[in-house]
């Protein structure tokens, strides 16, 4: 699903290291379009450039254990009327 985004963020990790370390980038079609000190903060942000599922989110870091990402899934559950 967020392949393309992925592999731009591998392939451009040492330079956005350098300008975005310890942050959560949101990359939305191959471009970085926010960075921030935590998930919940670039969820939020995020939805302001997109709908769920537009955009990728990821913890920005020169450390190899990054490579093993989690895709987290939003559910949003109604309750039942009784």
């Amino acid at each position: 699903m967020f392949e393309k985004e992925y592999e731009y963020y591998i392939k451009n990790q040492n330079r956005l290291v350098e300008e975005f370390d310890n942050k959560f980038i949101v990359i939305m079609e191959s471009e970085v379009i926010g960075a921030y000190k935590s998930y919940k903060e670039a969820y939020f942000g995020a939805l302001k450039f997109g709908k769920f599922g537009t955009f990728f989110i990821q913890y920005c870091s020169s450390a190899k254990s990054i490579y093993n990402t989690t895709f987290p899934s939003q559910i949003i559950i109604k309750p039942q009327a009784e």
